[in-house]
């Protein structure tokens, strides 16, 4: 699913693609009966305050 949100650009920020996964595999690493929807959830509570709010 995809979502507007006002003042986001980016919501990775200055994370890489990589960092994200790295740290999806180590939240599904540390809590394997979460579903994986849960894991995506919190990364972006994570990412949320440090995200782009507009083009740079």
């Amino acid at each position: 699913m995809n979502r507007n949100t006002e003042e986001t650009y980016d919501l990775l920020g200055d994370w890489s693609v990589d960092q994200a996964n790295t740290w999806l595999a180590a939240y599904c690493r540390n809590n394997p009966d979460e579903v994986f929807a849960i894991a995506v959830h919190q990364m972006l509570e994570t990412v949320y305050p440090t995200r782009q709010k507009s083009a740079k």
